[in-house]
């Protein structure tokens, strides 16, 4: 509790955000420079999570099916997942073993 209220963590105070290095001295005086400028670093704000299934169910969906999170965890969840889709996948079609894939809107492609 701080005289404005409760406050809650954020990126803002972590190592990549607010630390300094110090990178050498200029006329006896030591400089520094903010972390985030020596190394190249994606912005919280920018990141953009994805990914690709061959599988056509939402993100709530295939986390049910996948039954890895805590029930209560997927119940919090669902909300926040239920809109979200995987970008389409390929998939290996076994019974020829030529090299082709089927992509989940049934499409057919080889490989080369």
């Amino acid at each position: 509790m701080t005289k404005d209220g409760v406050q809650h963590p954020n990126y803002w105070g972590s190592l990549t955000q607010s630390s300094t290095v110090r990178v050498g001295n200029y006329e006896g005086e030591e400089v520094h420079a903010p972390f985030k400028a020596l190394l190249p670093m994606v912005e919280p704000n920018d990141i953009v999570l994805g990914g690709w299934d061959i599988s056509r169910l939402n993100m709530a969906e295939s986390m049910e099916r996948a039954q890895v999170l805590d029930w209560g965890l997927q119940q919090q969840l669902i909300p926040y997942m239920k809109d979200l889709h995987p970008l389409p996948g390929a998939q290996r079609d076994a019974s020829t073993q030529s090299g082709t894939y089927r992509d989940t809107r049934g499409r057919t492609q080889g490989t080369n």
